[in-house]
């Protein structure tokens, strides 16, 4: 069962008209109070477990759950935050290591790229995204889980439509707003397939689609096991965040990533230690879109805890300034707009 104020603030994002302003109130007071209670946690959560985000200040929205700005100046080059991947990225791997989601018996990835062969989805990466969704809404029903904290400051819904459309509605042509909604259809019915398909041990389809949006917009495609050496692309950006048309091109790429390493390790498995694969990072996942991003997001080893999915800063930030990546624009308006919830400009 999905912890009370993971339902409180689905209830608190809600705008009934049944509500009265008196109890209005109190929601808004009773999500405030959760929201502050959830942020202290996730804070706790983060330096419990060796996330260094020193002079990174945590305000994060309501609709988004990002906002990360500096509180003292950072020179180019230098380290914004670092977060442990072995301890914080959620991958399908990390989280079927789990013997609770193991035993719900979920969909495998093979079975996703049946289904999405089925209907004419063929990338590889964008099955990867949608297990990882099966498999965090697994997660998510697991009050439990190890990652509850990052769960609990996530938005829900991870996008909401209504909202954007208002923002929206006079942006886009209507052709455009036609493509937006099949978006909509297209993957409810896919996690609704997929949730029957799973049977009874299945998570209800809205946290399916739930965690889909919040993977969608929120993942880095980043190592699976350990780090690649630095010469064959160790060194990520948020545009390795392709999905659909440089899906092909994401593919070749891999392919060459891995002769390379298995070129320099002399061992052709070997470059299995180091595909790129979907995960969330708690932390990584807040920065906001800037136009002209001020932060690239890379791998490195660090004494004691390992591979770390870092923030490193591509210019000088000023003490006060919101750190930000420039998002993937490289989609069509309909696809950006479902998968951010806005237009990157």
């Amino acid at each position: 069962m999905l912890r009370l104020c993971f339902i409180l603030r689905a209830a608190a994002s809600s705008s009934s008209s049944s509500l009265s302003s008196a109890s209005a109130s109190r929601v808004d007071v009773k999500g405030s109070e959760c929201q502050k209670h959830q942020h202290e946690a996730f804070m706790r959560f983060l330096t419990a477990n060796k996330a260094s985000f020193d002079g990174v200040d945590l305000r994060p929205s309501v609709e988004q759950s990002r906002g990360l700005f500096a509180t003292r100046k950072f020179r180019e080059g230098t380290t914004v935050l670092s977060v442990p991947m072995h301890t914080f990225a959620i991958n399908a791997e990390r989280l079927l290591a789990g013997e609770r989601l193991r035993a719900l018996h979920p969909p495998s990835l093979e079975d996703v790229q049946r289904l999405l062969t089925a209907r004419s989805i063929k990338d590889p990466v964008l099955c990867e995204q949608v297990h990882l969704a099966l498999l965090v809404a697994g997660e998510r029903m697991d009050p439990s889980s190890f990652f509850t904290p990052y769960f609990d400051i996530l938005p829900c819904p991870a996008v909401n439509d209504e909202a954007v459309m208002r923002l929206h509605k006079d942006v886009l042509d209507p052709m455009q707003l036609v493509e937006w909604d099949d978006h909509q259809r297209e993957w409810v019915s896919v996690f609704r397939t997929l949730a029957r398909r799973w049977g009874d041990k299945s998570p209800p389809v809205e946290v399916c689609y739930w965690a889909w949006r919040t993977v969608l917009s929120r993942m880095h495609l980043l190592p699976d096991h350990g780090l690649a050496p630095a010469e064959v692309g160790s060194t990520l950006n948020y545009f390795a965040l392709s999905t659909f048309e440089r899906a092909e091109r994401q593919t070749r790429w891999r392919k060459r990533i891995r002769a390379a390493i298995g070129a320099v390790l002399g061992d052709p498995n070997a470059a299995e230690d180091y595909r790129l694969v979907p995960a969330l990072v708690p932390l990584l996942d807040m920065t906001n879109h800037l136009s002209s991003g001020n932060v690239s997001v890379e791998v490195q080893p660090r004494p004691v805890v390992g591979s770390c999915a870092e923030l490193q800063a591509v210019r000088v930030i000023e003490a006060g300034e919101e750190i930000g990546l420039c998002f993937n624009r490289s989609h069509r308006a309909p696809f950006t707009l479902y998968r951010f919830g806005f237009l990157p400009v």
